[in-house]
């Protein structure tokens, strides 16, 4: 008897949902490339989506690629992905608070946008990230200290945003060079 392949499935739309939400809320109609996006196409066929063997999304590239509208809370329920990399768009709003339930990620690039308000302390769950940078937006406030979790952190860039405050203490405990 085969196993069922319902948790995969489940999962596959779970990620699918995530990246129609994506879609809709960055103006996925207008971007440069937004080939097979919203097909009965495997998400993996996807521009700029990298799906593992079972149709988990493992990787999201869409720099550079006239993304306009908000980041969507859904994408934290890609709980496979390793690379975001949404750099050079015109994304505004906040960060999500839910990027923070990425355990996997290795790699955040959302440089280049417009985002605005405080960075979530959440981001500091992300405690597997080497390469963080949230450079050349309109971000605010104070650098939480719960960035200071990331032990494996080597590339850190905060730079041209409107943050305020300390450098804190606990970044020192990283591995930034």
């Amino acid at each position: 008897m085969f196993a069922s392949p319902g948790p995969l499935i489940a999962a596959d739309t779970t990620d699918r949902e995530a990246l129609v939400a994506l879609y809709q809320a960055a103006n996925g109609n207008e971007w440069l490339n937004n080939h097979n996006w919203l097909t009965d196409a495997p998400i993996g066929a996807w521009h700029g989506v990298v799906a593992d063997t079972s149709g988990r999304v493992i990787s999201l590239d869409l720099r550079e690629n006239g993304l306009r509208g908000s980041l969507a809370a859904e994408l934290g329920s890609l709980s496979k992905l390793n690379s975001l990399n949404l750099s050079g768009n015109e994304l505004n709003g906040s960060i999500p608070s839910e990027l923070g339930n990425l355990s996997t990620l290795v790699w955040l690039d959302l440089a280049g946008n417009e985002l605005r308000g405080s960075l979530p302390p959440t981001l500091g769950s992300l405690t597997k990230l080497f390469a963080l940078d949230l450079s050349r937006n309109q971000l605010s406030g104070p650098i939480p200290s719960a960035l200071g979790a990331f032990t494996d952190l080597t590339v850190l860039d905060l730079s041209r945003n409107q943050l305020s405050g300390p450098i804190p203490s606990a970044l020192g405990n990283t591995n930034l060079k």
